[in-house]
């Protein structure tokens, strides 16, 4: 799996946001997986951009990442944390 590159390789900042601070890489995506991965590595990945945030799924890392604008992921990270997903 590729992991993007080395933090020498591009810039590195800080981002605030919901649920803490996100490391945001300016160059080639640096992906993070979730926490929450299923038995069989059923994971999300994540990588957060300055303007935007890809997620892909990390069995299939080679196929295309959605992309989400930051106020929609944010509004996203929002709604799961207050519970406003939750399955009736």
């Amino acid at each position: 799996m590729d992991e993007g590159p080395l933090p020498s390789e591009g810039t590195i900042r800080a981002a605030r946001g919901i649920g803490g601070t996100a490391v945001v890489h300016e160059g080639r995506p640096l992906w993070r997986r979730s926490s929450a991965c299923g038995n069989e590595m059923e994971c999300l990945e994540v990588a957060v951009r300055a303007d935007h945030v890809l997620t892909r799924d990390s069995k299939k890392s080679a196929a295309s990442a959605l992309h989400f604008t930051a106020p929609a992921w944010t509004g996203f990270l929002r709604a799961v944390s207050r519970g406003e997903l939750e399955r009736s």
